[in-house]
This record gives C-alpha cells, sequence and structure tokens, in this order.
C-alpha cells in the first residue's frame, strides 16, 4: 500500500466500521467492539504517533467528523480489516484513484 500511494497516489480502502469507531486518535479496535457496518475511504499516507504505526485516511463525512475530516487506523495489523479486504463494493481493495486536475472549461 506504501509503494501505490508514493508512486501512484491515494488509494481506495474498505474496512469493517465498529461501534467504537470515533475518527479521534489512532484507531485501534476494542475488545468488546461490535461490528456496525463498512465503509470505503481514500488513504493518502501513513505516520507514527507515539510509536504506533497508522494509516492516514480521508473520510467522506465531512470535515467536522474525526481529525477535521480525516482519521488514522492502526497500521500493520489488519485492524478491521484495513489492510486485507479483497474486494471493496465490487473493486479491488486498492485501487489507485486518479487525482482531480480540473478542466480548463471547468476553470
Amino acid at each position: 500500500m506504501q509503494k501505490e500511494i508514493m508512486t501512484k497516489g491515494a488509494i481506495v480502502n474498505c474496512f469493517d466500521v465498529y461501534n467504537d469507531f470515533s475518527g479521534r486518535g489512532v484507531y485501534t479496535k476494542g475488545s468488546k467492539a461490535t461490528k456496525r457496518g463498512a465503509h470505503a475511504v481514500v488513504t493518502i499516507g501513513w505516520g507514527v504517533d507515539k510509536g504506533v504505526k497508522y494509516w492516514l485516511v480521508e473520510n467522506s463525512w465531512g470535515k467536522y467528523w474525526g481529525e477535521k475530516g480525516y482519521f488514522r487506523i492502526k497500521r500493520g495489523v489488519d485492524e478491521a480489516r484495513f489492510e486485507s479486504w479483497p474486494y471493496c463494493y465490487g473493486g479491488v481493495a486498492a485501487d489507485v484513484v486518479p487525482p482531480r486536475v480540473p478542466s480548463r472549461s471547468s476553470a
């Protein structure tokens, strides 16, 4: 995933959403969390916070949700199937998202 982001840009991921998912801090599913559904998001990068590796993800729930519309999810442990979901609503989980380039007519 890191190589794809570095060479081609953001990628689409799907993951399981649990009742303890708030979008604040680096998300790690709690041991008593219950599954609420699934969601597709755009992964734009990665990092480390206080020794915890994470993916940096853009969400579609608005800029007032999570960390100004973004969230972080633990990296390297397949948290909530984030790194291994084989299909993402009919497509491959790590499809490349082409950059949004405005056309001359939209400027």
